[in-house]
C-alpha cells in the first residue's frame, strides 16, 4: 500500500505563551516515499491531506492555576496508513506542568528539546516538505513524541492535559486559544467547543473577549462558566479573553497597547457591575414611551408598538416613574406629569395603551419637547424610548431645527433611544437626536417585529447601577475617545470605552458617577503598556480604528464631508482593512493604493450616497455608521474579508488579507502591505522560500515575522523599518 502524510494541528495557546501540537510524518517515513515515487511529494505540504473532525476544550482555572485538557479527533482520510510524529512547541516564558499527551487514551512518550535543537527540526521539516506553513514555530523550544500508525479511515483521539500558572497583571488574567491553526485542516470542523469554569477567591468583574461571542453564566461573584460552540467552521482566530478581580459595586480593568515608543499608545476601559444583589444599591429611573400613533402606523406596526410598550410596563422596576406620550399631529399623554410605578398605575396604564388608535400626520418636535418637560429630577436617570415610522410632517418639520429645540429643552440630560421602523423615516434626524441627547438609535426593518427590537433594548437599561458616568487618568493624556459621551452602566451589562494615550507607566483611574442617586468615586490602579510589553493586546489599535472610522462617517453625516475627514477615513481603511461603503473600492486590483488623491476623491463620491435621509439604504448606511461605532470584536484572521453595502448586502472580498496585525491587497499577484509606497516597493529586499536567505533571516528578526515567513503566496512586508518581498 502507497504511503502519504496526513499532518493535523491541535493548537494551544495561553497567558501569553503558544502551544501547538502537530502531526508531521518523520523524516524516515518521508525518505521512504521519496524513494518509491518522487512525485508523491507533490502531496505531502503541511495541510494538505489531513482532516479534524472535532476539538473540544476544557478549562478549569481556579485563582492562577489552569488545568487544561484539550481532545482533537483525526481522521484519515486518505487511501494509505500513515505513520506520525506529533511536535509540541514550547516557546520562551511558558510555564507548564505536569505534560501528558494520550493517543486514543494511551499515554505516549516524549522529550523535551531547548529551542536552539528544536530549531533545526523546525527548518528541517519545512525544507523537507517545502512547505512554509511551519516557519511560524522557529525559535521555539519542543516537546517531541515517537511515531504511531494512523490506519486508512480510523480516527485517532489525540488528548493534551497540563497545568499552567496564569500570568496576572494587577488584577488582569489574559487567557488565549489558537484555535486559528485549524485552518491547516483540509475541511471545516465539524464541531468546536471551548469551556472554562472560573473559580477565584476575589470577586470576577469584568469579562471580556475581542474574538467572539462567548455565552458567560455568572453563578455568583466569585465562579463564572464561559463557553461556546460551533459547528462546521474553519476557525481562522484565536480565541481570546481576559477577566478581572476585583471587589465592590463597580469593576474597572484597563487593557493597553503601545506599538512604538515616542507614539501613541491604545486602551480600553472595561466597566461591570457586581453581579450581587445586596452589593448594588438600587437605582430607581424615569422613562417615557414616546410612540407614533399617525396614519402610517394602520395595522401591523401599530399593534406590534402597543405590544412593545406593553412589555416595557410589564418590566418596569418598583420605584420608578413612568409616562405614555402618543402623538400624530397631535401630541398626547397618559398623564400630565410623571407617575409612580404601581400596580395600580399598571392597569390604568394597560387600559389606555389599549385605546390608542392610528391617524393623522407626524409632530416629532412638540412629542420630544413635552415628553422631555415631564422630567423634574435630576438625581434619577432619564430615558426616552422614542418610536416613528415616518418623516415630520406636522408642526416644525425642519430637521436641523427639531434637533436644535430638543437639545435645548434636554438641560436634565436625558437620553433619547429612538426606532425607526420601516423605510420611511428620517434616519439622518433619528441619529441626531440619539447622538446629541447620550442614546443610540435602532433600525427596524419592514419584516422585524417591533416588539421584539423595543424589547431587546429595554431588556439591556431595564436596571441602571451607576449613571452620570466619568472617567480620569492620574498621569497620561487621553484623546479621541469612543463613545464620545459614556453610557450609563447597566446591571448585568459592561462599558466598553476605547481612547488613546501619550504616557506608559502606573496609573490611577477615577470613575465616578451617581449609585443609588448618590455621588459615589471608584479609584482602581493600572499600568499603561508601553512599547517594550508586547503584543497581548495589539488587537485594541484595530477595534480604536473601527470605532474612529464610525465616529469619522458620523461627522461626514451630521455636518458634512471635509477633507480632513475623508482623508482620515481613507487612510485608516486602508491600514487596517476596515471596508465600508465608501472605501471597499480598495479592494479592486486596478486601485493603485499609493495614489492618495486618486483614493480620496473616489471616496468622497462615494459618501454622496449619505445626503440620502430615508428608504432602506438610509437606514442600512445609519445602521452600519453604528456598527463600526460601538465595536468591540476584531476581524477575523486570515478569513476573506466581507462588508455591507447600502442595500444591506454582503459583499465577500477576496484581494484582502489580514495577517497579523497587518493589512495585505493583492497587487500583481503578490500581497502587498498597504501602508507601503513606492519608494518602498522599490527598494524592497527580495528573499526566496527555502533558500539559505529565508532561514537565515529568520533568525534574525522577532517571532512576528515568522508569521509572513510562513504565507504560502507572495507577499511584501514592512518589519522593523525594514521592507521584505518573499516570493516562491
Amino acid at each position: 500500500m502507497k504511503n502519504s502524510i496526513i499532518p493535523f494541528i491541535l493548537s494551544l495557546f495561553l497567558f501569553n505563551a503558544s502551544y501547538s501540537q502537530m502531526g508531521v510524518t518523520s523524516a524516515e517515513f518521508d525518505a521512504r516515499i521519496m524513494s518509491a515515487s518522487p512525485s508523491a511529494f507533490d502531496n505531502v505540504a503541511v495541510g494538505n491531506s489531513y482532516e479534524v473532525i472535532s476539538i473540544d476544550v476544557d478549562v478549569k482555572m481556579k485563582d492562577q492555576i489552569a488545568e487544561v485538557s484539550v481532545t482533537q479527533k483525526l481522521l484519515n482520510s486518505t487511501d494509505r496508513d500513515l505513520e506520525i510524529e506529533i511536535f509540541f512547541p514550547l516557546p520562551n516564558g511558558g510555564i507548564v506542568q505536569n505534560f501528558m499527551m494520550m493517543v486514543d487514551g494511551v499515554e505516549v512518550p516524549g522529550e523535551l528539546l531547548e529551542k536552539d535543537k528544536a530549531k533545526s527540526i523546525y527548518e528541517g521539516i519545512v525544507r523537507r516538505k517545502r512547505d512554509p506553513a511551519l516557519m511560524e514555530y522557529v525559535g521555539y523550544g519542543l516537546f517531541k513524541t515517537s511515531v504511531f500508525p494512523v490506519p486508512v479511515g480510523k480516527e485517532r483521539d489525540i488528548t493534551v492535559r497540563y497545568t499552567q500558572v496564569c500570568d496576572r497583571k494587577l488584577d488582569m488574567i489574559n487567557f488565549s486559544y489558537p484555535f486559528g491553526t485549524q485552518k491547516f485542516s483540509s475541511k471545516p470542523l465539524r464541531s468546536v467547543k471551548f469551556h472554562a469554569r472560573i473559580q477565584s477567591s476575589e470577586e470576577i468583574k469584568n469579562i471580556y473577549s475581542p474574538t467572539d461571542d462567548i455565552l458567560v453564566k455568572r453563578g455568583s461573584d466569585k465562579t463564572a462558566d464561559i463557553s461556546y460552540e460551533k459547528t462546521y467552521i474553519t476557525p481562522e482566530n484565536d480565541f481570546k479573553m481576559t477577566y478581572s478581580l476585583q471587589s465592590g459595586p463597580v469593576g474597572a480593568t484597563v487593557l493597553s497597547y503601545m506599538p512604538e515608543a515616542g507614539k501613541d499608545g491604545y486602551f480600553m476601559l472595561l466597566a461591570s457591575p457586581s453581579v450581587a444583589e445586596d452589593v448594588i444599591n438600587k437605582t430607581e429611573k424615569n422613562i417615557i414611551f414616546v410612540l407614533d400613533r399617525s396614519g402610517s402606523m394602520a395595522g401591523k406596526k401599530i399593534e406590534q408598538s402597543k405590544k412593545a410598550l406593553e412589555f416595557v410596563l410589564t418590566n418596569l422596576n418598583e420605584g420608578d416613574n413612568f409616562n405614555i406620550v402618543d402623538y400624530d399631529d397631535r401630541v398626547e399623554m397618559y398623564k400630565p406629569e410623571m407617575q409612580r410605578y404601581t400596580a395600580e398605575s399598571y392597569k390604568e396604564a394597560i387600559n389606555y395603551v389599549g385605546g390608542i388608535r392610528s391617524g393623522g400626520g407626524t409632530n416629532i418636535n412638540d412629542a420630544l419637547v413635552k415628553s422631555i418637560a415631564m422630567f423634574q429630577d435630576e438625581n434619577r436617570p432619564n430615558y426616552i424610548l422614542f418610536l416613528t415610522d415616518g418623516l415630520a410632517s406636522s408642526g416644525i418639520t425642519n430637521e436641523m431645527q427639531i434637533a436644535k429645540n430638543v437639545v435645548e429643552a434636554n438641560g436634565i440630560g436625558a437620553r433619547i433611544f429612538a426606532f425607526g421602523v420601516g423605510n420611511d423615516v428620517n434616519a439622518r434626524l433619528l441619529d441626531r437626536l440619539t447622538s446629541n441627547n447620550g442614546g443610540v438609535t435602532e433600525y427596524v426593518k419592514p419584516h422585524e417585529d417591533i416588539e421584539v427590537a423595543v424589547a431587546d433594548l429595554y431588556g439591556n437599561i431595564s436596571s441602571p447601577v451607576m449613571t452620570d458616568i466619568q472617567v480620569s487618568f492620574s498621569n497620561t493624556d487621553v484623546r479621541s475617545m469612543y463613545p464620545d459621551k459614556l453610557p450609563d452602566l447597566f446591571k448585568g451589562g459592561q462599558l466598553v470605552w476605547v481612547g488613546k494615550y501619550n504616557k506608559a507607566g502606573n496609573n490611577t483611574i477615577t470613575v465616578t458617577g451617581k449609585v443609588g442617586g448618590k455621588e459615589q468615586k471608584f479609584v482602581f490602579k493600572v499600568d499603561l503598556a508601553s512599547s517594550k510589553d508586547g503584543d497581548t493586546f495589539d488587537y485594541l489599535e484595530q477595534i480604536w480604528a473601527s470605532r474612529r472610522v464610525g465616529h469619522l462617517i458620523d461627522q461626514i453625516d451630521l455636518n458634512g464631508r471635509t477633507d480632513e475627514f475623508v482623508n482620515e477615513l481613507v487612510s485608516l481603511s486602508k491600514e487596517f482593512g476596515i471596508l465600508t461603503p465608501y472605501t471597499a473600492f480598495l479592494a479592486r486590483e486596478d486601485v493603485m493604493l499609493s495614489d492618495n488623491a486618486s483614493i480620496n476623491r473616489e471616496s468622497e463620491n462615494n459618501l454622496q450616497q449619505l445626503e440620502k435621509v430615508s428608504g432602506s439604504s438610509a437606514n442600512n448606511l445609519r445602521s452600519q455608521k453604528q456598527g463600526f461605532a460601538s465595536k468591540t470584536k476584531i476581524a477575523p484572521a486570515g478569513e476573506e474579508m466581507s462588508y455591507e453595502d447600502a442595500s444591506g448586502t454582503i459583499q465577500t472580498i477576496k484581494t484582502i488579507k489580514q495577517i497579523g496585525t497587518k493589512t495585505f491587497y493583492l497587487r500583481d499577484e503578490k500581497w502587498v502591505e498597504g501602508t507601503l509606497d513606492d519608494r518602498e516597493l522599490r527598494a524592497a529586499i527580495e528573499i526566496k522560500k527555502f533558500s539559505d536567505g529565508y532561514f537565515k533571516v529568520a533568525k534574525g528578526q522577532k517571532a512576528e515575522f515568522n508569521k509572513y515567513l510562513a504565507f504560502e503566496e507572495d507577499i511584501v512586508v514592512r518589519v522593523d523599518d525594514k521592507v521584505y518581498r518573499i516570493v516562491k
